[in-house]
């Protein structure tokens, strides 16, 4: 994963996807984020997109993080992926 720091509490990530696998179909694909943190408050939103043999997929991603003490982080995402109907 690469990451660059776009503005202070602003990070953009860009991942890859990949599958470690004897299978002749490998996945392999991109998957861009978003990540934005102030104070106590951290957001995130991805993408992603991949490929397996001649099927394509995408997914989304949205990720809510609140730390509310030393130690204790509350936590809420979703995601959607077109492989999971």
């Amino acid at each position: 994963m690469a990451g660059l720091n776009a503005a202070p509490g602003l990070r953009v990530e860009l991942g890859l996807v990949t599958e470690k696998s004897t299978k002749p179909e490998l996945a392999h694909g991109l998957r861009p984020t978003v990540v934005y943190s102030t104070g106590a408050l951290t957001l995130r939103a991805g993408v992603e997109s991949y490929k397996i043999g001649d099927d394509s997929y995408t997914g989304t991603g949205l990720s809510v993080g609140y730390l509310v003490s030393e130690g204790v982080n509350l936590n809420a995402s979703v995601a959607k992926n077109s492989d999971f109907d």
